[in-house]
């Protein structure tokens, strides 16, 4: 089934929501922007309470240019003033601004803020979901880029805290040329790090929405819709903490309208078991229900087996998502690959319950050879202890060769190294 672009960007731009009753009386966020275009995300801080990321227009250019950070204690005191993020140039059109895409608290009172827009430079218009740290009121480092799009897509996503720590970053592209809606996402370490390995989050006929924590993985929101009867549909699948899939996926909504696409949304329990939330519109008015699905744990439950010597979990198939390693403009995403090589064999021996110390000792001399052979020559043409920012890639072939402990496998759609099983 293929979506068209309009509809497309109609469900990728809705958020879940749902009409309920209130308690308490509404207070104000930020004064300052009671006159502009307002733009926000939500998103859970460690001690129980709450941040908001707003966007708004700073430059007078007609829409949200600007993005700022204001954190909220249970209760909904102010913790602090508003802080300045940083202040981008969009390009105008019909998805001009900045758009507010959530943010995931470090260690250290560190908050990763992420955002998503649509630029322009003297060539070409791109765009991309990108991140800021904000340390002690303030902007730290530089701008982070999570994705980057091509000229003729528009790019928009979010990120979500995961378990122990870590987050996810997700995304998807829609292409205004092809009329064609891609999906991706790469998880975010505790230590402010963005994985090497990029998901393809991707179906035939399907539009990533939304997505949310849930138990040691996450969940994704996806919706299909025909244009032709003006239905839709919204799925959710699972996924465990390597972002594999955890047991087949559940429909939420089956034929409904497109418009109720946004007001059918999910939350996992503690206990496993997930509670879906739909408004829907009758003659009478609207509807609101509740509905408790028993999800199977799959992979959660393998996961455990895996540490005690069983079978990994599945983690190839129609329904894996494929892993691509990142790419920038520039070509610097080249170095990255010695790096997600190393990524890639901790993964496997995670999966297969052999990550003790004996690998944890091969893997560190893996990557110190990795990084010895790119580093020597290199860094006097501005490359790093990754690999080299230009010219050809030959940073991890010597230092894989002398490696007599790791075979090829064909995995994820591409090939990768994983160890041997002990003699």
């Amino acid at each position: 089934m293929r979506i068209g672009f309009a509809a497309a960007a109609l469900l990728a731009m809705a958020s879940s929501a749902s009409a309920a009753s209130l308690s308490g009386s509404p207070f104000a966020i930020d004064a300052l922007t009671s006159r502009q275009e307002i733009r926000h995300s939500l998103f859970e801080t460690r001690k129980g309470g709450f941040g908001v990321v707003m966007a708004r227009d700073d430059g007078q250019t007609g829409f949200p240019d600007s993005t700022y950070l204001r954190l909220f204690d249970k209760k909904g005191k102010p913790l602090g003033k508003t802080f300045f993020v940083g202040r981008s140039k969009p390009a105008p059109g019909p998805s001009a601004g900045t758009f507010p895409a959530g943010a995931l608290q470090l260690a250290g009172g560190k908050i990763l803020v992420s955002y998503a827009d649509h630029r322009m430079n003297t060539i070409y218009s791109w765009g991309g979901l990108f991140a800021q740290t904000v340390a002690r009121g303030a902007p730290e480092g530089t701008e982070r880029r999570v994705d980057t799009s091509e000229s003729g897509t528009f790019e928009a996503g979010g990120l979500i805290g995961l378990s122990a720590g870590r987050g996810l970053a997700y995304w998807r592209i829609s292409n205004s040329q092809t009329r064609q809606v891609e999906a991706y996402g790469r998880f975010v370490t505790k230590l402010n790090e963005l994985d090497p390995i990029i998901f393809d989050f991707s179906r035939e006929g399907r539009v990533l929405v939304d997505a949310a924590p849930y138990r040691s993985g996450f969940m994704l929101k996806q919706a299909a819709s025909d244009e032709t009867s003006g239905t839709a549909s919204v799925f959710f699948q699972l996924y465990d903490s390597l972002g594999t899939p955890s047991g087949k996926e559940f429909r939420a909504l089956d034929g409904g309208k497109i418009g109720e696409v946004p007001f059918v949304s999910a939350v996992g329990l503690p206990n496993g078991s997930i509670v879906v939330l739909r408004s829907l519109k009758s003659k009478g008015g609207a509807e609101l229900t509740a509905q408790l699905h028993a999800a199977k744990l799959e992979a959660e439950g393998q996961a455990q087996g895996d540490r005690q010597g069983s079978r990994p979990a599945r983690l190839h198939g129609a329904r894996a998502p494929q892993r691509r390693l990142s790419r920038r403009r520039d070509g610097s995403g080249r170095g990255e690959r010695d790096r997600a090589e190393v990524y890639a064999l901790r993964a496997f021996a995670e999966a297969e319950g052999r990550a003790g110390a004996d690998f944890e000792r091969r893997r560190r001399r893996a990557a110190a050879l990795a990084d010895a052979d790119a580093g020597s020559g290199d860094r006097r043409r501005g490359g790093s202890v990754y690999g080299p920012r230009q010219g050809p890639r030959r940073a991890a072939s010597s230092a894989l060769k002398r490696r007599p402990w790791v075979r090829h496998t064909r995995s994820f759609g591409r090939s990768f190294r994983s160890p041997r099983k002990p003699d």
